[in-house]
């Protein structure tokens, strides 16, 4: 079990338009980039998952288990505040790719099982299996 203590945040609110120029066609175009907040958040989370500690557990964990894992998420908030938990899980699955726990988090390496979400007040958390 890996646990990340404290609340999460969806990376997808308060998106920030931003305009860049191709170099490929020299066009303009605008793309949305995560707000500052949810790359604070997703500074934070990088960092709770460098610890030597739970990187060992998620190798324990994971060690000889073929892609795609099995990562089920057991999320505990705060509130009972409304929240999409694709979401809210992706800046802790874009950390995890980043931290190198998983190589990429798409279809060929991770099938995610998310739990019905726990309210806790006092210990907002999200807790990590492999299956």
């Amino acid at each position: 079990m890996l646990e990340i203590p404290g609340e999460l945040y969806s990376s997808k609110n308060h998106r920030r338009p931003m305009l860049r120029k191709s170099k490929s066609t020299g066009k303009t175009k605008i793309m949305n980039v995560k707000s500052e907040k949810a790359e604070h958040h997703f500074n934070d989370l990088l960092w709770l998952l460098q610890d030597a500690d739970r990187r060992r557990r998620w190798s324990l964990m994971t060690d000889g288990k073929p892609y795609p894992l099995r990562v089920c998420f057991k999320i505990y908030r705060r509130t009972n505040g409304r929240f999409d938990y694709t979401n809210i899980l992706q800046n802790l699955l874009d950390a995890m790719v980043k931290a190198r726990y998983l190589p990429d988090d798409d279809a060929q390496h991770l099938i995610p099982e998310v739990l019905p979400y726990e309210k806790d007040p006092d210990n907002p958390r999200t807790v990590i299996t492999v299956r």
